[in-house]
């Protein structure tokens, strides 16, 4: 894979995860997750562990594992 097609996916990843779970993104108490700050801050947003958008988050790890 080409560095910068990597970088792009990686982006997208970190990105993705700061937008989808804003709360766990930015603490260091779920030390399991990238500490990464989403690119817009929504001091309202809270993390969405709900079904339906677990599913589409992973949906979103499966495109980016290919």
């Amino acid at each position: 894979m080409r560095k910068s097609a990597l970088d792009e996916v990686a982006r997208d990843f970190y990105e993705g995860v700061a937008r989808a779970f804003p709360v766990c993104s930015v603490s260091d108490e779920f030390y399991y997750f990238p500490q990464v700050l989403p690119p817009e801050r929504d001091w309202f947003a809270w993390d969405d562990f709900s079904e339906s958008r677990l599913e589409d988050f992973s949906d979103r790890l499966k495109r980016w594992e290919e």
